[in-house]
């Protein structure tokens, strides 16, 4: 309906109105304010998503019931003009492509729930079943598999009625119609059927729980939270990791390479860089990788009598502190290895002196200050006089008056 007038607002076209595009026009400000107009979305509604492709153009409608399907309103359209290299596709491409760029339009009112897709494209359904995609049409299939569609629908008319596919569901016909014959296969195998059987009756893991807060520190050095960065560049002592560790209070971190990210790397480095220098701290914050979640590493926090708490999966941000330091020693890094990039395991101790000495921007002191009470001394320390007026304090006296104000309002506030 609108494509004289997209037409006309192409580069290089020169501006004509014409009778078509006059026509164009006016049955747009038509369709706008004819039934059926669009109806606010409804989250307990059924939804259809019926999608067409022409020789030029890709379109779809989002469509409720509150009737079991008995009639539907609509709740947004959608489309857009091919591009020039997709005008050379074939139909069948061009419906798959018009069924994804629906769903992708329409993603905010069906992603994680059921929908009923339509389309009036019989091949469609049997291209979903070829057994040796080409990646175009590969990457249409995965893409659709991610959308939970209850069934693909050819709608019913006189020319396809004796055609006409039954609902079946989606993951049925993106995985090639061999669903049913596997599983009956399954079923028949004895062996596969004890495995089943077992692997119905066995927990494999814990119900998941409420989530909990977890109260902030009291004090430096109460909660440490650690993490690997890596894999990098195999430097020339064979180190593809880093061991990471923060102090949530002070921010005051450790880091020391690694070859390896197991279990046992982590029992060992936790040792030589904080229990061995600081003493045991009370909790030790981790994410879920099997470095940190294997027996061999939680027992040994439990015989420490260490609490370890591990972050919601796929939710980095909630192990905030330490995967702040991770970006903040990789751009370090970057400034100073070598072209060949094998040499950045021996700046690892300079980026935590570095970090340990600036100002936080979060605490507004140096971890290393709010840990020893003292500032670092650098070298420009040793050759900038410091000046002050008789009968006042000294920089450092009020850098540390300052630093306890910090700390007994952080106990205050607990």
């Amino acid at each position: 309906m609108a494509r004289p007038l997209h037409q006309m607002a192409k580069k290089d076209v020169q501006f004509e109105w014409s009778v078509e595009t006059e026509e164009a026009f006016q049955n747009m400000k038509k369709a706008m304010v004819t039934a059926p107009v669009l109806q606010h979305f409804d989250s307990e509604a059924l939804i259809r998503v019926t999608t067409d492709a022409s020789n030029y153009m890709l379109g779809g409608i989002c469509e409720q019931s509150k009737d079991e399907g008995k009639s539907w309103r609509s709740i947004a359209y959608t489309s857009r003009i091919l591009k020039d290299a997709e005008l050379k596709y074939s139909v069948t491409e061009k419906e798959a492509m018009a069924c994804v760029f629906a769903l992708r339009e329409f993603t905010p009112y069906v992603y994680g729930r059921r929908v009923e897709l339509v389309t009036d494209h019989q091949a469609l359904t049997s291209l979903c079943k070829l057994r040796d995609p080409y990646s175009r049409i590969a990457r249409l299939q995965l893409e659709l598999a991610q959308y939970p569609v209850r069934s693909l629908r050819i709608p019913l008319t006189e020319s396809n009625r004796q055609e006409i596919v039954e609902e079946e569901p989606i993951f049925n016909i993106v995985l090639g119609g061999q669903v049913d014959l596997f599983l009956r296969h399954q079923q028949s195998d004895e062996n596969i059927r004890k495995v089943i059987d077992e692997a119905a009756n066995h927990r494999t893991s814990k119900p998941r729980g409420l989530m909990k807060i977890v109260p902030p520190p009291e004090d430096v050095f109460r909660s440490i939270a650690i993490d690997y960065v890596g894999p990098l560049k195999e430097s020339k002592q064979g180190n593809i990791n880093i061991f990471v560790a923060v102090d949530q209070t002070s921010r005051f971190a450790w880091a020391a390479p690694s070859r390896t990210a197991t279990a046992s790397d982590s029992k060992r480095l936790l040792r030589q860089l904080i229990i061995d220098s600081i003493g045991v701290v009370p909790r030790i914050v981790s994410d879920n990788g099997t470095h940190f979640s294997a027996i061999e590493f939680t027992d040994y926090l439990k015989k420490k009598g260490v609490e370890h708490i591990r972050i919601m999966p796929n939710h980095p941000n909630s192990n905030g502190n330490v995967e702040r330091y991770n970006g903040e020693v990789k751009r370090f890094l970057r400034k100073y290895v070598s072209e060949e990039e094998d040499n950045w395991d021996k700046w690892i101790a300079r980026a935590c002196k570095t970090h340990n000495s600036h100002v936080h921007a979060v605490t507004g002191f140096t971890p290393f200050s709010l840990v020893y009470g003292v500032s670092p001394k650098t070298k420009l320390d040793l050759v900038t006089p410091v000046l002050t007026v008789q009968g006042s304090k000294t920089p450092e006296v009020r850098e540390n008056e300052r630093r306890d104000g910090f700390m007994a309002n952080l106990n205050t506030e607990k």
